[in-house]
């Protein structure tokens, strides 16, 4: 449930950890898919300014790309060279991001997988992780702690809806939409409190797709969360054109029809989202 793109860590605060693993897994994202025969398109990106009112923000990107050292970033500072790179682009100044790609990121994962299968681990899917316990003997679980400090390494049991209890000696919670949920049963703190929304996209014209060449993203409003409505090429050949942003009745909502109470009344609930 992604776009596909392999991005190349202009956006973020330099210094940030954010910054430094967008960068850094920018290139490794290359080198394993490389290493493991998944083909990708370096297609590049352009962030364009449409007009002077939108040239200072993105001189704050190019100011950031650099700082942040992003992998062969350009500032196309005229018109005739934003139409160098994409020419039925219309924009004033570009920031450029030629290390910016798409990949299956779904056949990573399952090569991702795979070598965990082979160095002696075991993918246990389809469990509904409800709780974290202490194994007997250790106490009490603790989850990680709030104020930053590392809690002591203790055996964990996982428990599933099933009844099923998995034993463990670490834990790492990787929850996605449900993380929230998830730190909280494990004793940490469940804000940031997840607040679905899910982008739609439309579908180029396969006759206009000659069109655009690669990844072209509007200078972000900062008014709001979001990147705003870019092209996005596909591993498939599809050119995509999107996303909005559509507040969502279920964090699985994928579909207009899909709809839960229960996270409905925690979205609704959370100050963070009613202000």
């Amino acid at each position: 449930h992604n776009s596909g793109v392999i991005h190349s860590g202009v956006y973020y605060t330099p210094g940030t950890l954010k910054a430094k693993l967008c960068v850094e897994g920018n290139r490794k994202t290359y080198e394993y898919c490389d290493a493991h025969g998944i083909p990708y398109d370096r297609v590049g990106k352009l962030i364009v300014a449409v007009d002077e009112s939108e040239m200072l923000p993105l001189m704050k990107l190019w100011y950031r790309a650099k700082a942040n050292g992003v992998e062969g970033a350009q500032l196309l500072q005229t018109a005739e060279e934003v139409r160098a790179v994409e020419p039925h682009c219309a924009g004033v100044m570009a920031v450029r991001c030629p290390s910016t790609g798409v990949v299956d990121w779904a056949r990573v994962a399952r090569s991702y997988g795979t070598d965990f299968e082979e160095a002696g681990g075991e993918i246990l899917l389809r469990r509904e992780v409800v709780d974290f316990e202490g194994a007997e003997g250790s106490g009490n679980f603790s989850g990680g702690s709030t104020k930053g400090e590392a809690a002591p390494f203790s055996p964990v049991i996982v428990r599933t809806s099933s009844g099923e209890g998995i034993v463990a000696d670490r834990v790492v919670v990787c929850g996605g939409l449900h993380a929230d949920r998830l730190a909280a049963k494990g004793g940490c703190d469940p804000e940031p409190r997840i607040v679905p929304f899910r982008g739609d996209y439309l579908l180029l014209d396969e006759s206009k797709r000659h069109l655009v060449k690669g990844n072209i993203y509007p200078v972000p409003d900062a008014r709001y969360p979001f990147l705003g409505v870019h092209f996005t090429p596909r591993p498939d050949g599809e050119m995509w054109l999107g996303p909005n942003a559509v507040f969502a009745f279920s964090r699985e909502g994928y579909t207009m029809g899909t709809f839960s109470l229960r996270d409905m009344w925690d979205a609704f609930s959370f100050e963070g989202f009613r202000a």
